[in-house]
């Protein structure tokens, strides 16, 4: 086990990392796990020679190259701005046809049966939907970051407002999934008889050949990945993107389990990998945000400039280094956050 996996951990690129942690179902893994495998290359000619997705019971860490993803922001970002505004119109016209699609389907597609008899367009749909709700964020993430110009602004605009118009399509497929009882199947396995209760499972494709890793397995090339990424204990200040100026000295509230968010009380400094919808309730009465994850348009950004709360994300590290009850300075005009005690 341990020679198969200390292999592929040889195989990998230096600046393979946990990209994100989300409440994902092994379905929804086994389906973007190919988007990266080959619907990246179908659509946008955009290659990555592997990826991994570590389903840990009800959370999936995410693991990629940094290089080939920044390749995916940069391409696709310069072809917005490079291209006139039909170009990006176009990119958010196609994700809200397939967040309507997909919307449609699980209204229609109410039973296992008729699930199961059309299941193979809405696994390719899904998986396409996902590489478009991929490139529409990085995109304009990116195109927001590198250029200033007023036609830019613009075309941000629309990809925003597309991103958001999709941002529940994942959370209404997994809560579809788990009703008609299929969220812990692989999407080949669909339609078995075998019965799956929760799952631990690796997910990993190198050129297009998929691997299953069994938990141990899963656990050793996780451990091995991230034995390159130690962080220092003796960190005092995280670094991040500014997406809603302002500052804040609270106390920290580290969500990691979306089912602890009713402990976040009003006036915390929410730590999070990434925030998503299902954080709306608590979001607007949080004193500051602090992600590893995200950019100018992610949730977190957006909801944060709705209800102006001082906010910094992709710091990467926030949830490795603050626990709860730190008490912390959010300075969101520079991007810095400050370990008071």
């Amino acid at each position: 086990m341990k020679n198969k996996i200390k292999e592929i951990f040889n195989s990998l690129p230096a600046d393979y990392s946990k990209h994100t942690v989300r409440d994902l179902s092994v379905l929804t893994a086994s389906i973007f796990a190919e988007t990266y495998a080959w619907t990246f290359a179908e659509l946008f000619s955009i290659k990555f020679s592997s990826n991994f997705w570590a389903v840990n019971g009800s959370l999936v860490n995410f693991y990629r190259s940094e290089g080939e993803h920044n390749n995916l922001d940069k391409v696709l970002g310069e072809k917005v701005i490079s291209n006139d505004l039909s170009f990006t119109q176009k990119m958010a016209d196609k994700l809200i046809a397939d967040t309507d699609w997909l919307n449609n389907f699980i209204k229609e597609k109410n039973n296992v049966e008729l699930f199961l008899n059309n299941k193979d367009e809405l696994i390719n749909r899904y998986r396409i939907f996902f590489a478009c709700h991929q490139a529409v964020y990085w995109s304009g993430d990116y195109a927001s970051k590198v250029s200033e110009s007023k036609e830019t602004k613009a075309k941000v605009k629309v990809l925003q407002k597309a991103y958001q118009y999709n941002e529940m399509v994942v959370p209404s497929m997994e809560k579809y999934f788990r009703d008609l009882g299929i969220n812990n199947y692989l999407y080949d396995e669909l339609g078995s008889k075998e019965k799956f209760a929760e799952r631990y499972i690796g997910i990993f494709f190198i050129n297009k050949r998929r691997e299953l890793l069994n938990k141990e397995e899963m656990q050793e090339l996780e451990n091995l990945i991230e034995s390159r990424q130690q962080v220092s204990k003796n960190i005092k200040e995280l670094k991040g993107i500014i997406v809603s100026k302002g500052q804040y000295v609270g106390k920290v509230k580290l969500i990691k389990d979306l089912n602890k968010l009713d402990q976040v009380v009003k006036g915390d400094v929410l730590v999070t990998f990434m925030t998503r919808p299902q954080f709306n309730p608590v979001l607007k009465n949080v004193g500051a945000i602090i992600t590893d994850d995200g950019g100018a348009l992610c949730h977190a950004a957006i909801l944060a400039r709705e209800f102006n709360i001082p906010t910094v994300v992709g710091t990467k590290i926030a949830t490795k280094v603050l626990k709860d009850g730190d008490m912390v300075e959010v300075d969101a005009n520079n991007g810095l956050v400050k370990i008071l005690k």
